[in-house]
């Protein structure tokens, strides 16, 4: 039994974001450089491990831990454990705004930083109202899983 969900996005973002955060946004989806400020995901701290698995101390005996920033949806290429291919793509849309379609292989471990990703994409949609912005379902359940909606700019999720 695999952990692994598989992630579908398919959403327009505003006119109005700022270029700075499409740079990022861009990076997350493998697409660009690191930016100097993270500003969507910013808390990618982690305890650090010793040798054995327990978390490592310094002189003080307080845990050490360090910043591994990562980028959230860069996978491409044939899916590991799912049928198609893994893909990222964000192209500008004539008029203003931005097309985003995303498939990705995710692990719960990332959950708390996609969350804050979703978050911040469901804000800033470029309709109002409710829309239909992909799922994230088990790669053993055969149904859609977790329908992802935004409402309003929140993030809503149903079974």
């Amino acid at each position: 039994m695999s952990d692994l969900h598989d992630l579908l996005l398919v959403l327009d973002l505003r006119t109005d974001v700022p270029a700075e955060e499409i740079g990022e946004l861009r990076w997350h989806l493998g697409l660009g450089p690191a930016p100097e400020r993270l500003t969507i995901v910013t808390d990618f701290d982690e305890v650090v491990l010793d040798d054995d698995g327990a978390p490592a101390r310094d002189a003080t005996g307080a845990i050490l831990v360090a910043s591994a920033p990562y980028q959230l949806l860069a996978a491409r290429g044939p899916a590991r454990r799912l049928d198609g291919a893994l893909v990222g793509t964000l192209e500008p849309r004539d008029g203003g705004g931005w097309a985003l379609t995303v498939r990705q292989e995710v692990h719960p471990d990332e959950f708390e930083h996609l969350d804050q990703l979703l978050a911040w994409l469901a804000a800033r949609l470029r309709f109002a109202g409710t829309h239909f912005v992909g799922y994230l379902r088990h790669l053993e359940d055969a149904s859609a899983g977790e329908v992802l909606t935004v409402t309003d700019g929140e993030l809503v999720r149903t079974r």
